[in-house]
């Protein structure tokens, strides 16, 4: 309220009355904000109006009494205001936007003293206006930053993932379902949890932003670290997640023995686009899954912790989930792990078809076609690398084990990169870069014969109540598995089974060679991309020994083994070599 306005007689006339009526302090404060809210003055203006009343000044002089107007201000001292602001209302909130702001009049004080503003320049009152006029009060920090609506232009485009944990119910060591209801008030829960052996059951979940499909597995981790009591999302579960996401469905074994599996129709696979997720997940600070993402051409994007609005179509799949089938969850009836997954992932398959997503899905893929995955992809793609030197043993050594790489002493004390597969997969394997050739690592440190070196093995209510909770006793003892499950389909459905979809193979290229190839093509194609020659490149005679070879091999086996491709690929590595030398 600039300062030179004259008020309405009447409104003084009303706001006296007010005052006159209100016998606690509180009500009298309702008054003046009422007098502020009609008027649009600023405190201090009205509490100066109700001096002159209380001292028995008419309402005519006070509405028409003379103020003086303050000068406009030019756009330099304008300016000048706004920074002093700024200054103040960082000085308020230098603790952070969620702590406990520091009192204006402290504030003003602070800045003072520190000779960023001038003394005596502003008084609370007016700093409180200005930092609302600038929105940068205390109210205005809280809020959260503007949000925009993902959409995606194909199926998989843009995919979006999530986890969390199913409430009250906990997975015993023995792999068994267990209800525990954690005692009112009490926030230990990780301590309690650990005192009872139970393990928090985590469900993930995925939603694909152009189908609305989506799809959920449920996780029982064990604390990861050897001091930690927390388990949440992790690496380990999101990787089998994604996995399970992306490969096909209509060959997955069912959890329960005696059902078809919940997703044999599914159509969702292929290859994500963009994968969405939470900065601090088990996803953003993986190195497992980014170096995943990496290899096969999936680009990761986060967004702030705590902020749901940014992923709102996931958000609202999990409570959705919660509010209308969660509530179904009865440990008398799913008393184990798989009966858990297949409960979960029924009623995903269910929402999808009613919903109509899978309908949209392949509506989608019809015009773009997928990328098919497969676990021989996953393993190729989460190959990892480390630098290592080879001792005067010729070996080298990880993790305090010697593994046997070569007997020439000539890359004795060479610092060479050691190639690993991912460790949930089994067994690692290592394998050494040498000029072109793949040395696989033998585990083992020589000590007299190199024959002796063996080799390293391969390796989830008050009486209403009292009554309502004795009559859910009785339905749930009458309850049955199917109770609580989809309707089955008729026999007919049954026999609808959807082919599978046309998609195009992924190929990834790694050092860690396969067992056997299945194709001549495919073990070709393997020594040009790790030679990094063209076919015509090579010698008529190489090239035709090598695929009479493999013809022969394929014919009579069945397969060609990797271990004779691999000693075609160094051959061509060592004639490389020597074809560039006479060059120079």
């Amino acid at each position: 309220m600039a300062k030179g306005k004259v008020f309405d007689e009447y409104i003084i006339i009303e706001f006296a009355m007010r005052l006159s009526e209100a016998e606690r302090k509180k009500d009298k404060g309702k008054v003046v904000q009422w007098f502020m809210n009609m008027t649009g003055a600023s405190k201090p203006t009205v509490y100066n109006i109700r001096n002159k009343i209380l001292q028995g000044k008419s309402s005519f002089d006070i509405a028409n009494a003379k103020q003086a107007r303050k000068s406009r201000k030019n756009d330099i001292e304008a300016a000048q205001q706004k920074k002093d602001i700024l200054i103040i209302s960082a000085v308020k909130t230098m603790q952070g936007p969620d702590k406990k702001p520091i009192p204006t009049a402290r504030a003003i004080r602070m800045a003072e003293l520190m000779g960023y503003i001038p003394e005596n320049k502003y008084e609370r009152s007016s700093a409180d206006r200005l930092m609302a006029k600038y929105r940068v009060n205390a109210k205005h920090h809280r809020n959260r930053p503007f949000a925009h609506e993902l959409t995606a232009e194909y199926p998989f485009h843009v995919v979006a993932v999530d986890a969390t944990p199913i409430d009250n119910y906990y997975l015993t060591l023995d792999m068994k379902i267990k209800r525990y209801d954690l005692p009112q008030g009490d926030k230990h829960l990780d301590d309690v949890l650990a005192r009872e052996q139970l393990m928090k059951i985590w469900v993930y979940y995925m939603v694909d932003m152009y189908s609305k499909a989506f799809l959920v597995m449920p996780f029982a981790s064990r604390p990861k670290g050897k001091n930690s009591r927390k388990s949440g999302e992790n690496a380990d579960d999101y990787y089998d997640f994604i996995k399970f996401c992306m490969l096909p469905k209509f060959n997955l074994e069912s959890p329960l023995l005696d059902r078809d599996a919940p997703f044999i129709n599914c159509p969702v696979e292929g290859q994500i686009t963009t994968l969405y997720c939470d900065k601090g997940s088990g996803i953003g600070r993986s190195k497992l899954i980014l170096n995943m993402c990496n290899n096969l051409g999936i680009k990761v994007v986060t967004h702030t912790a705590g902020n749901p609005s940014a992923k709102g179509i996931v958000e609202g799949r999990i409570s959705g989930f919660k509010r209308s089938y969660e509530c179904l969850i009865n440990p008398a009836l799913i008393k184990d792990i798989n009966q858990l997954i297949y409960f979960y992932q029924a009623w995903a398959n269910r929402y999808n078809e009613e919903s109509g997503a899978y309908a949209r899905w392949r509506e989608g893929v019809s015009g773009k076609p997928i990328i098919r995955l497969t676990e021989q992809n996953f393993r190729d793609a989460t190959v990892t690398h480390i630098k290592r030197t080879i001792n005067r043993y010729g070996c080298i050594q990880i993790d305090g084990r010697h593994f046997f790489v070569t007997e020439d002493e000539a890359y004795f004390g060479e610092k060479v990169q050691v190639y690993r597969s991912y460790a949930r997969e089994g067994g690692l394997r290592y394998s050494v870069a040498l000029d072109g050739k793949v040395i696989p690592c033998i585990e083992g440190k020589p000590n007299h014969s190199f024959d002796d070196i063996k080799s390293f093995k391969k390796s989830e209510g008050t009486k209403n109540r009292g009554e309502v909770a004795e009559i859910a006793k009785g339905i749930r003892q009458a309850q049955i598995f199917d109770d609580i499950l989809p309707e089955q389909p008729s026999p007919e459905d049954k026999k609808l089974r959807f082919l599978p979809q046309w998609a195009t193979s992924k190929e990834v290229h790694t050092l860690l060679i396969g067992d056997k190839f299945v194709s001549v093509q495919s073990a070709i194609d393997w020594i040009l991309n790790q030679n990094g020659l063209f076919l015509e490149e090579i010698p008529p005679e190489y090239r035709d020994t090598i695929e009479s070879n493999f013809k022969m091999l394929l014919r009579e086996t069945g397969h060609i083994d990797g271990d004779i491709v691999l000693k075609m690929s160094n051959t061509l590595a060592k004639y490389k070599k020597e074809k560039m030398v006479c060059q120079k």
